[in-house]
């Protein structure tokens, strides 16, 4: 039997594999699963078929991330596996997972199961992602509901990795304690600018009346709304995890989005979070940048954003934080520029004569590569289908192009 280890305490970094994290973050993030609005399948660039029902949609990308993120869990542990194997082996783990946290999916018999454990596993994944049709015209409630689905992705993880498994009375106390924070975050959040509107009150509302949680939390929950409005007030637990983290503090960030304009006290409260969340300012910059790509990467199929933010303020903001990050790695940016002699050409030709739409496509495609290789957009999936070649010409240092293109 594995050592007890709660996904909270101390020293959790030392069991987390080198780059685990990182890599289930460049998995997962693109989809939407994170911010509860699933879009996209894992690995690959277009939208789920807009023909497929929301239900049908976040069943989809929500079963392919919980067999992502236990295969890449699987695989560290034992890297001679198969994908046969891994499959295999996730369909049972998967049943016993949710069987274990949430008792109440699932009241009938096994049976069908122990003939095909597809069954099951698909019965589960359906009835943990079933959207309530009270919660339609709540955003910030659908926002809560759904992206909790991204903690059963994380904690199916550590269920695999064997942190979880044999701790399942534990597990299960964290599954419901970090429910809690993610509540008080989202609330502050939505708070910021010392307003609650009904649709906050609504999120609370919802919440208590939740299945799982214990008399004592959905007490501390109601508590909550008399007294927003401090970061302080919120159990942070020490979280060594990055992922968790970087989740907490994106869920913030899009909560934001809930406004048509992103105001002053909203911002400080994200930098006031981040730092809390022990991001540097450069950490919390790289989260709303990952926040604002996705948003504009999917805004046709951003229904519940869609009359809410507007498209200007979030692409204006994304360029000038992208800018930013260009700027602090300009002389990578120069120098991979200036070695690529067909790039370089090209930039200082456009400065005289009119690229034809081949050149264009060069131009554009190579300065892309290049700013995929730097550090922080390794990271994170920058909207490429929005960063058109003005924008990019608009936005790279001077001195990466030729003496004649800078006159």
């Amino acid at each position: 039997m594995c050592e007890k280890i709660e996904p909270w305490d101390r020293g959790f970094e030392d069991v987390v594999l080198p780059g685990y994290e990182e890599t289930l973050y460049r998995m997962v993030q693109p989809s939407g699963i994170m911010y509860g609005h699933p879009v996209r399948e894992i690995g690959r660039s277009g939208l789920v078929d807009s023909g497929s029902d929301t239900v049908s949609r976040m069943k989809l990308i929500f079963a392919e991330s919980l067999i992502k993120t236990g295969g890449l869990s699987l695989e560290n542990s034992y890297p001679s596996i198969s994908s046969e194997q891994v499959t295999e082996h996730l369909i049972p783990e998967i049943t016993d997972y949710f069987l274990t946290l949430y008792p109440d999916l699932y009241q009938g018999s096994t049976t069908s199961y122990l003939r095909n454990p597809y069954y099951l596993a698909e019965n589960l994944i359906g009835k943990r992602i079933t959207v309530k049709t009270s919660l339609v015209k709540n955003y910030l409630a659908n926002l809560f509901h759904n992206s909790l689905l991204f903690m059963d992705v994380y904690f199916f993880g550590e269920w695999i990795r064997g942190l979880g498994s044999s701790n399942s009375t534990a597990l299960k106390q964290d599954s419901s304690r970090f429910r809690l924070t993610v509540l008080g975050i989202m609330a502050l959040a939505a708070s910021a600018d010392r307003k609650l509107q009904s649709e906050e009150r609504a999120l609370f509302e919802f919440y208590t009346e939740s299945a799982g949680l214990s008399v004592e939390m959905k007490r501390e929950a109601r508590m909550l709304l008399n007294r927003f409005g401090k970061l302080s007030e919120v159990d942070l637990p020490d979280i060594d995890s990055w992922l968790v983290r970087k989740y907490l503090l994106e869920m913030a960030v899009l909560v934001t989005l809930a406004d048509r304009r992103i105001n002053e006290p909203e911002q400080e409260f994200i930098m006031a979070l981040g730092k809390k969340l022990q991001f540097s300012e450069e950490e919390i910059s790289t989260s709303m940048l990952a926040v604002d790509s996705f948003v504009l990467d999917n805004w046709e199929a951003m229904h519940y954003l869609l009359g809410r933010s507007n498209l200007e303020v979030i692409s204006s903001r994304f360029k000038v934080r992208l800018q930013g990050f260009i700027e602090k790695n300009k002389y990578y940016v120069v120098q991979e520029i200036r070695e690529s002699k067909e790039l370089f050409y090209l930039l200082g030709k456009s400065r005289t004569e009119t690229l034809t739409e081949e050149e264009k496509r060069i131009v554009n495609e190579q300065l892309i590569d290049i700013l995929k290789t730097i550090p922080t957009f390794v990271i994170i999936a920058l909207p490429f289908t929005f960063i058109t070649l003005p924008t990019l010409l608009a936005l790279l240092p001077k001195k990466a192009f030729p003496s004649s293109f800078q006159e």
